[in-house]
């Protein structure tokens, strides 16, 4: 990297930390943490990996982890997700990433949240069940290279949210990622990310802060096959993509505005086996509660991919999170 590229690297960052930094501690919170589906995880892969995913953002998962991580992707790639939470909220997700040739790459999403029923039991004898909560999220991003090791980028976030069929609240955020790679022998890649920058939600009485989150996390990939690549499959992967055989391990450190930071560590193995790929994945969060150990397997085939992850929940059950990807020839 030359002088003029590296002055333009360590300025941007600073500028980068700058914004963090006055947007963390500029003011107290002023009420209430709401709006926190856009907080949510998507893919199954992230979720397997316990969601130390901000350094390894190489998917379309990275709307909502990363939006650095989208500038990686060289093929269009449609994915869909859902999820069964506790009791019966359910979440679903579609995505679909276009690479813009050489002037970066553009992103779509679209998320759902049903909340599941609640019942009310009034005074007079009388009942009735409402719909706890529902909302959408659409999303937007675009992000790029700034060379071919360092990637930025960026969502904005509408979220239209309605509480037990009665109180809407609309508001709009705005994410911002970089990520480096090519660190170690092109094997390690840090990222960072600052989410959910806006001014608020108000449902009835007052407004509530979004739930404004800073994430940071590093991932190593330890090759264990030669990144070698098998003839026909998955052509023109980008040598700093993870889908190359190996063991991938990641962790994560996830500050959000109203908790204590909180800790992740994941990890994925991918094998080759006649010309397609099967991965095991394991996660384990410090801080949360109750889903603190995650499981996750896949499967690569052509140009699709279908992942599946489970969050262990103690006494109270699991987690459920499937995913289905296409990647499109160019």
């Amino acid at each position: 990297m030359d002088l003029k590229k590296k002055v333009l690297l360590f300025s941007f960052l600073v500028y980068f930390f700058r914004l963090i930094s006055i947007s963390c501690f500029a003011e107290e919170s002023r009420g209430t943490v709401s709006g926190l589906t856009l907080r949510q995880g998507v893919g199954a892969r992230s979720f397997g990996m316990g969601e130390a995913y901000v350094a390894v953002s190489d998917d379309i998962n990275a709307l909502f982890s990363n939006p650095a991580g989208l500038a990686i992707i060289q093929k269009k790639e449609l994915t869909t997700m859902y999820f069964k939470g506790l009791a019966d909220v359910q979440t679903g997700f579609l995505g679909y990433v276009v690479p813009w040739e050489k002037r970066g790459n553009l992103a779509m999403g679209f998320l759902y949240l049903n909340g599941g029923r609640i019942k009310i039991n009034y005074l007079d004898g009388n009942s009735h069940s409402y719909e706890a909560q529902r909302d959408y999220v659409g999303i937007l991003s675009y992000a790029r290279d700034i060379n071919d090791s360092f990637f930025i980028g960026g969502n904005v976030k509408l979220l239209h949210s309605t509480l037990v069929e009665e109180y809407t609240a609309q508001a709009v955020s705005v994410d911002l990622g970089i990520m480096y790679k090519k660190l170690m022998h092109n094997n390690l890649s840090i990222g960072f990310t600052v989410q959910n920058i806006g001014k608020g939600i108000k449902y009835s009485e007052g407004e509530d802060d979004l739930p404004f989150t800073l994430k940071g996390g590093i991932a190593y990939k330890l090759d264990l096959e030669g990144n070698k690549i098998y003839p026909g499959f998955f052509n023109e992967v980008s040598p700093i993509s993870n889908r190359l055989p190996g063991c991938l391990f990641s962790l994560e450190v996830e500050k959000p505005k109203e908790k204590e930071i909180k800790r992740k560590l994941g990890f994925e193995y991918g094998k080759y086996w006649k010309q397609h790929r099967y991965l095991l994945r394991g996660g384990y969060k410090l801080g949360y509660t109750p889903d603190t150990y995650t499981l996750g397997i896949g499967c690569e085939f052509e140009q699709f991919q279908f992942d599946y992850g489970i969050g262990i929940m103690d006494d109270l059950g699991l987690l459920h999170k499937v995913s289905f990807t296409i990647r499109f020839s160019a």
